[in-house]
Formats: structure tokens, C-alpha cells, sequence
């Protein structure tokens, strides 16, 4: 990994008292639904047990996202890029509760990815689906929830908890 990769990679982890400028877009968006807060307590009873799958091109960031996971009683399984995401799912899609995709990946991005696992119906016209981005939130229909980066890892949580509660109709 690149220093510049490195120094990139670690933005996400930043300290949640940085303050966002007025007006700022909040880094976590519930499709068309406010986002309902949660002590870390209740995050964590809501989360254990899920299953979870993280396609992250960007090693250090997967790593560090599917620990954290982890730690707090998620199962994570890691994709490198949106083909392998696909692949993954479809292996075994009854295993994944949901996913976090990474929009700009190589071989198959993020957006083409979702799309894909829609397209497939079944399982993934169900799946929860969320959304990692460095830019701007996108407005797909494959996606169900954004995650902006960089973001603080509780909001993961709140993701899964949100995801949990309100499941895709198909």
C-alpha cells in the first residue's frame, strides 16, 4: 500500500468530533427514511448474529471495516471488487443479510455489482444493499442505504440496525 493510499485509507477512521460545515449531507441515509438513533448498547444487541458481506477494493479499509464487524458480533465476509461481490452472494445468497458495497472498485464496480445481484432476482432482489462512497450519495434504485466516506464505524452499526428494521420489499 501506497503512503497516499495509506493517509486516504485512514480518513475514514477520523475522530467523530470533527464537525461537518452547515448544511452538510449526514453520512448515513436510510432510503426515503429518517435514520432512527441507537445507543451503542442497543446497536449491538440489534446487530450480533448478522451476517454480512463488505466488498471494499481498498485492503486496509476491509480489513479494518470486517474487524470492526467483527468485534461487535457481525459476521463479515470480505469482496475485493464487485465481481467477486456477486460471485459470493450468489454461492450461497441465503447466507448474507445484507451487503456494503464500495461504488468505485475495479473489474466491476459497485453500481454494476448491485445491479447485477437485482437483475438475478431471488434472494437478490431482497437483500439489503448499502452504498460506500467517497463522492456524493448516489440515487440508484439497487441501493438501499448510503454510507459517505469517510464515516465513524458506529455508523455501520446504524446501517445493520436500520437494514434489520426496515428489510427490502422485493
Amino acid at each position: 500500500m501506497q503512503r497516499g493510499e495509506w493517509v486516504s485509507a485512514m480518513s475514514v477512521f477520523k475522530n467523530a468530533a470533527r464537525k461537518k460545515p452547515s448544511g452538510a449531507q449526514e453520512s448515513l441515509v436510510c432510503a426515503a427514511e429518517p435514520v432512527p438513533m441507537y445507543t451503542s448498547e442497543s446497536l449491538e444487541t440489534l446487530c450480533r448474529g448478522v451476517t454480512a458481506l463488505v466488498a471494499e477494493d481498498n485492503e486496509f479499509l476491509r480489513s479494518n471495516i470486517i474487524s470492526y464487524l467483527n468485534r461487535k458480533g457481525v459476521t463479515a465476509y470480505p469482496a475485493c471488487n464487485g465481481r467477486e461481490a456477486a460471485d459470493i452472494f450468489y454461492g450461497d445468497p441465503e447466507k448474507y443479510e445484507m451487503i456494503f458495497m464500495d461504488i468505485q472498485m475495479p473489474v466491476l464496480n459497485g453500481i454494476a455489482a448491485a445491479k447485477e445481484i437485482r437483475a438475478a432476482g431471488g434472494p437478490g432482489a431482497a437483500v439489503p444493499i448499502a452504498a460506500m462512497t467517497g463522492g456524493s450519495f448516489i440515487k440508484e434504485s439497487c441501493f438501499d442505504y448510503f454510507l459517505e466516506k469517510p464515516f465513524e464505524m458506529e455508523k455501520l452499526m446504524q446501517a445493520i440496525a436500520c437494514m434489520k428494521s426496515k428489510p427490502r420489499q422485493k
